[in-house]
């Protein structure tokens, strides 16, 4: 279900390896739920069972349940609290001031998975996004949050490089957005699908709606009915417009996550604000003592960070070929060519990795 992730964990720093494989694992997961339950109540159950297997796996003395994800997700806590980096003041590696210094409060956050979680479990029954800025929030609060807690469990600590992995975060959730749409089209419940009273938007007893992934906004805009969607899929009138607007604000994600990158590398502030920035000071205030004791932080260590912290965020460079293949798909979603997976993925990872780009 998460191929890219598979192949790009090669890049992953050892220390954060079983953190990250956890992570996405919990990720697919969680993403199937609402696939797997026959009811939202089924659906809200299971939520439920993985909010308490995480605050047991991240809770001293991380005695996680017997399930596989929240085994290893509580050895990778338990190992990074019992490493003598943690809470150290001590850095090591090449120049890497306080590198772990930071690392005083838990390597995972548990309030930011809770979050992830709930974020989740909020869209079993919730409408499609209103606007792309919605969409940007839930992406946000999901795959930008795995990168927070997998540059956490390296030990990365530099406000300008999770401003980095914000974007490239949120291009990952848009992406994963747009290609679960024909998923979601025909998975849908029949009446959605077909010419009945239920598809004005009535679900047959004992089934819920599927939500669209696109901003409504951006529907309407493009003059897209959902009712066309779920009724003729790739044949709905000007889907395609539809598409290649949300897949622009990916691609500006993506782009502006690159130009971060570089001016982090010729030593310049970033040229925007970092919109998450306070919400990050209250929640990495100890991971981000070691980046010169404020939301600036030092150019010099940023780029250290950057780099310590790079194979984590070439989550961008699957990111980017999808992006590719939609584009040469003439944005349609359902088009073969966007479905299956990216072979070219090893070769363009590791020629990234090579040049440090994403």
């Amino acid at each position: 279900h998460d191929h890219p992730s598979h192949v790009l964990r090669a890049f992953v720093p050892p220390p954060a390896l079983d953190a990250y494989l956890a992570l996405r694992a919990l990720n697919v997961e969680t993403a199937l739920i609402p696939d797997a339950a026959s009811t939202p109540a089924v659906a809200a159950l299971r939520y439920r069972f993985w909010q308490d297997a995480v605050s047991a796996a991240l809770t001293p003395p991380h005695a996680a349940p017997k399930e596989p994800i929240a085994t290893l997700l509580a050895h990778a806590a338990a190992a990074a609290a019992s490493s003598p980096s943690a809470g150290s003041s001590s850095g090591s590696g090449s120049g890497s001031r306080g590198a772990t210094s930071a690392y005083k409060a838990p390597v995972l956050s548990l309030p930011r998975l809770r979050r992830l979680l709930s974020a989740r479990a909020s869209r079993v029954e919730a409408p499609p996004p209103a606007t792309p800025d919605a969409l940007d929030a839930h992406a946000e609060t999901t795959y930008a949050s795995l990168l927070y807690l997998t540059l956490s469990a390296a030990r990365v600590a530099h406000p300008h490089v999770d401003h980095v992995a914000s974007h490239v975060g949120k291009a990952q959730g848009i992406v994963a957005a747009l290609r679960g749409l024909p998923l979601l089209v025909e998975g849908a419940p029949r009446a959605q699908r077909g010419n009945t009273p239920q598809a004005a938007g009535l679900a047959p007893l004992g089934t819920s709606r599927t939500a669209l992934p696109l901003p409504l906004s951006t529907l309407a805009d493009c003059g897209v009915r959902d009712e066309d969607l779920y009724r003729y899929g790739p044949g709905a009138e000007n889907v395609r417009d539809a598409v290649f607007a949300v897949a622009t604000r990916a691609h500006d994600h993506l782009r502006a996550a690159r130009e971060l990158a570089q001016a982090i590398r010729a030593g310049r502030e970033p040229g925007h604000a970092f919109e998450h920035e306070e919400d990050l000071a209250v929640e990495d205030a100890a991971r981000y003592a070691s980046a010169g004791g404020g939301l600036g932080g030092d150019m010099a260590e940023a780029e250290r960070e950057l780099e310590r912290g790079f194979g984590i965020l070439m989550q961008g460079v699957a990111v980017g070929l999808w992006l590719e293949r939609l584009q040469r798909a003439d944005f349609d979603v359902w088009d073969r060519r966007v479905r299956g997976r990216e072979w070219k993925l090893p070769w363009r990872a590791f020629w990234g990795w090579r040049r440090r780009e994403f």
